[in-house]
């Protein structure tokens, strides 16, 4: 079995989308465990109109990492499947991610989609949702069993071995409501000896930036701030700018892979939820 852990914080009519592409797409064992951060809107309502959708509720919006851990506690999976809720699946999907995944050295493995940086990033023509299943399957045709193997892989999708969990742990919560908690993970993951890779064969329609769509201010200021304590945390110099191409790279290369004392983020932790 496998474990989908989606965080969700308003926005109840993409959640939906979502939910309904995985019921649709995913005749695989699994369970979904939907984390609401909370919400304001019609989501709890919703969430308690599908019983079999296993739900943490929290008071309060305790960010993405936070959320994630939540979903760790209780996840059942051998597998993990971290998924934003402005997210479409396709068919086909879970199927090609545990192909790369059952690879020996894979601890991560990410996704192609319409909106996420290089190089997951995929140009299309999408005149509307329609055009979803049409897309994947020429993705799926053209790179059938393709891997681009990366440090960072986007968390709008990504499936992470249990086997990985256990090593390294969960996301770092000291990353508040987002950014730069991915990327965090990503780094532990190959420092912690495996690999991480995107099967190009697997496409995710992603709206993106539904949280922050309103909040321009907010994102680019949490951006600021996690970019700060990223380099803290790595002990990046302090002057490095935000873009930098090789930020991880340049950490890699300075650290060794006998760390496993100082990769692990426990995520037993949890604040109380309701």
């Amino acid at each position: 079995m496998l474990s989908i852990i989606i965080p969700v914080h308003n926005q109840v009519e993409y959640t939906k989308m979502c939910l309904e592409s995985i019921g649709q797409h995913t005749p695989e064992d699994h369970e979904i465990i939907v984390v609401n951060n909370g919400s304001e809107d019609e989501t709890c309502l919703y969430l308690e109109r599908n019983p079999h959708i296993r739900t943490i509720h929290n008071q309060e919006n305790l960010g993405f990492a936070q959320a994630i851990n939540q979903g760790l506690r209780i996840a059942q999976g051998k597998y993990i499947i971290v998924l934003n809720n402005d997210c479409i699946v396709s068919s086909g999907w879970i199927r090609s991610l545990l192909w790369a995944a059952e690879k020996q050295d894979i601890g991560i493995v990410g996704v192609m989609s319409n909106f996420v940086s290089s190089p997951q990033l995929i140009k299309v023509h999408l005149h509307s949702l329609e055009d979803i299943p049409r897309i994947a399957q020429e993705l799926k045709e053209k790179y059938d069993h393709s891997l681009i193997y990366t440090t960072r892989v986007v968390s709008m999708c990504m499936l992470i071995k249990r086997e990985l969990i256990a090593k390294i742990g969960g996301f770092d919560p000291r990353f508040g409501l987002g950014n730069f908690e991915d990327d965090d993970f990503c780094l532990r993951s190959v420092l912690a000896g495996y690999k991480n890779a995107i099967a190009q064969d697997v496409f995710i329609y992603h709206f993106g930036s539904i949280t922050f769509r309103q909040k321009k201010n907010l994102r680019d200021q949490l951006m600021k701030e996690n970019w700060r304590k990223f380099k803290e945390k790595w002990e990046l110099p302090a002057e490095l700018p935000f873009g930098d191409k090789f930020y991880l790279d340049r950490i890699i290369s300075g650290k060794s892979n006998d760390l496993p004392e100082t990769l692990y983020i426990p995520y037993d932790y949890s604040p109380e939820v309701n």
